[in-house]
């Protein structure tokens, strides 16, 4: 396990060195967050309140989702659909650690990385503007709440963007698949828009779903919205369906290895 953490710590150094290039990420996806505000902007200014969220309560989930947004570890996928296709995987199958193992102690440090200068440029955006700090919770028990929803958020998405990129194997690129799945999950997880403003037979398949706890959840946590009994059920669901991805990861990963070596890959 040192090995994996060692991994950890040199990856987190990497990713220091290109600190600007995130910044310069976080811009942009700044200036997408205030896209949308300008589209909602325009919405309630025609309609008024939509599903009982004035602009003022756009603002603060979308800021919130700007903190929230990158907790995902969707990155993996395009790491071992690399290996896959250019037949790097062959490296790693020789070396004594685990490829899967390997790319998920990166993904930590990235994402601990974004979430690090995710906190610098919102927190004091949140802090210093009156709205905002009076329109969300913090205390001991929603910090409990929106870490565990953290914590497994990380774990389900590892597992289940690795079974997107393991499609390598069988695929020749898995780049379509996934943009068209994480453009739909983005849906699924309240990206676009508050899923309690959806029509109730959306919000039934959604929240049967685990995406919508990845990122609606805890938003909703530090709104200060929800019962205790939706997020048992959040964490239930997450943790079932990491099991199942976890089973599904094995056996694409045994079944897969197969058909990469009898190609000659």
């Amino acid at each position: 396990m040192k090995k994996y953490f060692k991994i950890f710590f040199l990856s987190f150094q990497t990713f220091l060195e290109y600190r600007w290039e995130l910044f310069s990420k976080y811009f942009v996806e700044m200036v997408g967050v205030f896209f949308m505000l300008f589209v909602w902007k325009a919405i309630t200014d025609e309609y008024g309140n939509i599903g009982g969220y004035s602009f003022e309560s756009f603002v603060v989930y979308y800021l919130l989702f700007g903190i929230f947004r990158n907790l995902k570890a969707s990155d993996i996928w395009v790491t071992f659909d690399e290996w896959i296709r250019t037949g790097n995987l062959s490296i790693w199958l020789t070396k004594p650690m685990d490829a899967k193992m390997f790319a998920i102690f990166r993904e930590i440090s990235r994402v601990l990385m974004e979430m690090a200068v995710t906190l610098f440029v919102y927190v004091p955006i949140i802090l210093l503007i009156p709205l905002f700090r009076h329109s969300i919770v913090i205390s001991l028990e929603t910090i409990i709440w929106v870490l565990l929803f953290s914590v497994l958020t990380f774990i389900f998405t590892s597992l289940f963007y690795l079974s997107i990129g393991l499609m390598a194997f069988w695929l020749k690129s898995t780049y379509g698949l996934g943009n068209i799945v994480q453009q739909t999950i983005n849906i699924l997880r309240g990206a676009w828009f508050p899923l309690d403003i959806a029509p109730l037979w959306f919000q039934n398949l959604v929240f049967a779903l685990p995406f919508a706890y990845t990122l609606y959840t805890p938003i909703k946590i530090i709104l200060g919205g929800g019962e205790k009994i939706d997020y048992l059920k959040g964490i239930w669901v997450l943790i079932v369906t990491s099991l199942i991805c976890f089973v599904i990861v094995k056996l694409m990963w045994k079944t897969g290895l197969k058909q990469y070596e009898a190609v000659g890959q």
